[in-house]
């Protein structure tokens, strides 16, 4: 019977369809498990005592080379899924050993259990709804499939929102855990996907994303015995032919994170063209609205935006007047393939702030942007620049605010990759500040004008600026 909790909206319709073949695929469900449990058991028994201890040495579990120190009997689960499945030993894996040399030893149905534990590796999915005593659908964080989970435990104590890792073996369309799953608070999750995903994008001789979570097991292991420390994840290595040895000292250590960049706005902020609408109905792009961009297609766009600079200018636009008004709009995009951009747009106070605001997408239709780009700047025809002077504004007004203490848009970092990273070959002497020399504050409808103005008169004195209010209606 499904939890009271699900039964509501979109959580009931997701579990009735499921339902409709649940009881067939449980019957062959309880087969393969009475088949799987013995059938790894005796996996696990004929595993060369150096391979466990270098499990139990990954995961973090020995004192020394003759004792582990458990918390619980999972963590034996833990060291053994680990040797069978993830470490290379002698060139090989322990369970592609055994479906390459040693599978004739087994039962036709025993045989397709091995080769179904083969292929999967870990990765993080998130609960989307739970089947009381049945088990949950899950969606996998990084590529956005969907699947039903048959776990009788998970479906009684599991909850929606709940984030796991596992391995998903799937057999006859059935799927289940090799045995071990681990839960994550869910505010560490995203910057674990973001990194994970990164570091495999890092990897030059890295041939597939799960040779990237293989690697990273130890890591995920830690993060989930000890939810108060900060997971680390370690670059991917390739273990040598032979019996591998445990690795010490500096490469261990993992790389640290990257600060936390925000590439896309909230769907109901203001939208950052400055156009006065909300982002979902200005520059969004064509989107589905009501799908949730996956981690791993965030991460792809982060990607994309920061190889800007492979990718030829398609667009540098400016609004007219600028340097009278001392508010620059510049909006830069680049074709990354055919009818899609990386785009990017930026708020720039010459007078006085610097950087107001800051955007950046990528993977963006090429045919609507461009569209929405030009209504944006309203009445005015926007002019077209080259890509270096637009540099040269952008960089030559945050150097003149930070010389008065104000800092960048926090997207800034991010989205000025798609200015590029060549120097201009010359210089325009754009001038900044007010029209007396002076820094000119233009108080604007989002700005904290008592904290601005404070810091205005704690560095240059009261009459070391000037300020000024635009007019209103009333």
């Amino acid at each position: 019977m499904i939890d009271r909790q699900n039964r509501v909206g979109k959580d009931k319709h997701i579990i009735q369809r499921l339902l409709g073949v649940f009881d067939f695929k449980l019957r062959k469900y309880r087969r393969l498990r009475d088949v799987g449990n013995p059938l790894m058991t005796r996996i696990a028994a004929g595993l060369p005592k150096e391979l466990f201890i270098r499990a139990g040495e990954d995961l973090g579990l020995s004192k020394n080379s003759r004792t582990f120190v458990l918390k619980s009997r999972n963590d034996c689960d833990f060291v053994m899924d680990r040797a069978i499945h993830d470490i290379l030993w002698e060139g090989k894996r322990w369970i592609e050993r055994v479906c390459d040399e040693d599978i004739g030893k087994y039962q036709p149905e025993e045989q397709a259990m091995l080769k179904a534990h083969r292929a999967p590796a870990f990765s993080l999915y998130e609960v989307m709804a739970v089947s009381a005593g049945r088990g949950v659908l899950l969606k996998d964080l990084f590529d956005g499939r969907e699947l039903f989970l048959i776990d009788l435990g998970l479906g009684a104590t599991g909850s929606k929102g709940l984030v796991i890792a596992t391995r998903v073996i799937s057999h006859r369309d059935i799927h289940f855990t090799a045995g071990v799953t681990m839960a994550y608070r869910p505010e560490r999750v995203k910057s674990m996907i973001e990194r994970l995903s990164a570091l495999y994008r890092e990897q030059e001789n890295t041939p597939v994303w799960k040779e990237t979570m293989r690697n990273q097991v130890p890591a995920l292991f830690r993060e989930y015995r000890k939810g108060e420390v900060e997971v680390e994840f370690a670059p991917v290595t390739h273990a040598p032919a032979g019996p591998p040895r445990a690795e010490t000292g500096e490469a261990d250590k993992a790389p640290q994170a990257p600060e936390e960049e925000r590439p896309l706005p909230g769907r109901n902020a203001p939208c950052p063209c400055g156009s006065g609408k909300k982002y979902k109905k200005c520059c969004l792009p064509g989107e589905d609205k009501t799908v949730r961009e996956t981690a791993w297609s965030y991460a792809k766009k982060k990607q994309l935006i920061r190889r800007s600079d492979d990718f030829p200018v398609y667009f540098c636009y400016i609004n007219p007047c600028w340097q009278e008004v001392g508010l620059a709009r510049i909006m830069i995009a680049r074709a990354h393939e055919s009818g899609r951009l990386i785009i990017s747009s930026f708020l720039v106070d010459i007078f006085c702030l610097g950087i107001k605001s800051a955007f950046c997408n990528a993977d963006v239709p090429a045919d609507k942007f461009e569209t929405e780009a030009l209504r944006s700047y309203g009445d005015q025809k926007p002019m077209t620049i080259g890509i270096h002077y637009a540099r040269e504004i952008v960089f030559g007004a945050l150097e003149y605010a930070g010389g008065l203490g104000f800092k960048p848009h926090p997207d800034f970092n991010l989205a000025c990759c798609v200015l590029g990273r060549e120097e201009p070959p010359g210089s325009r002497n754009i001038r900044f500040g007010g029209p007396d020399g002076k820094p000119m504050y233009i108080a604007g409808p989002d700005d904290d004008v008592p904290v601005i103005l404070k810091k205005l008169r704690k560095r240059l004195g009261e009459g070391g600026f000037e300020f000024c209010v635009p007019a209103t209606d009333d």
